[in-house]
């Protein structure tokens, strides 16, 4: 399994819509999709196998390629990209685990991923003396070179972006 997805390469369209596409599947989460790819090859002959009734069995409908024509271009126009993992942008950290998640939509400066990141999360409900340590945890971390990176809540992860925003932030929104 890690060897189809730690190539460094640049997806053409064709296989990024591939790849949303079987990983917007219902019920093929992250471990299916690589073992998928293991078993088949790519992406692309995972849904032709999965097009084919007597090879599905559990009637697993992929997303269409309409539907994904259409995210990935909503992405596009706010600015965005779908990185795969594998490839070269494809943040380094996210690589290491086992699996990775397959996509992500990214908006911003991509590149911050491939600096050293570290995490800082906590309540949404957090005390003022909380969210003043989150600031400055986070001003600290950010001003000796660590990207913070934190999820979109109110409380101590709103604190983490707004001390870091200078050294550079991260949020992250999961849509598993």
């Amino acid at each position: 399994m890690r060897k189809s997805h730690n190539r460094q390469v640049r997806f053409d369209r064709t296989r990024r819509l591939d790849w949303l596409r079987l990983a917007r599947t219902p019920r093929i989460g992250p471990v299916s999709f690589f073992q998928l790819l293991e078993r088949y090859g790519d992406a692309s002959q995972v849904l032709d196998a999965l097009s084919r009734p007597a090879s599905n069995r559990h009637r697993i409908s992929p997303l269409s390629l309409a539907e994904a024509e259409r995210e990935l271009a909503a992405l596009e126009a706010w600015g965005g990209q779908l990185l795969c993992a594998g490839e070269s942008d494809y943040p380094a950290g996210l690589k290491q685990l086992t699996p990775p998640p397959p996509i992500l939509s990214c908006l911003g400066r991509t590149e911050l991923a491939h600096r050293p990141c570290i995490a800082l999360v906590g309540s949404r409900q957090a005390s003022a003396a909380g969210r003043k340590l989150a600031r400055d945890i986070a001003s600290k971390l950010s001003g000796a070179g660590y990207v913070c990176v934190s999820g979109l809540a109110r409380g101590i992860d709103s604190e983490v972006h707004t001390a870091s925003l200078e050294g550079g932030t991260i949020a992250v929104l999961a849509g598993g």
